[in-house]
């Protein structure tokens, strides 16, 4: 997986569930993830789940239907 580690991830429906394991995994392994949920609750809870990692994660709220 080097080869990703200059890149962003973007993961769908990662405020909850498998999108949201993926996303806590690859951050954990230093990669950089944008995080896109429906807006409101959970996503709002992300910043504070995902304070840690700091500038290596975005958030878009965003309803992808």
């Amino acid at each position: 997986m080097a080869a990703i580690h200059s890149k962003r991830i973007l993961i769908t429906g990662a405020a909850q569930g498998l999108g949201y394991a993926m996303a806590m995994g690859l951050l954990r392994a230093g990669h950089r993830v944008v995080i896109t949920d429906q807006p409101g609750q959970p996503l709002s809870a992300m910043p504070e789940r995902t304070r840690q990692y700091g500038d290596a994660v975005a958030y878009i709220a965003s309803d992808l239907r």
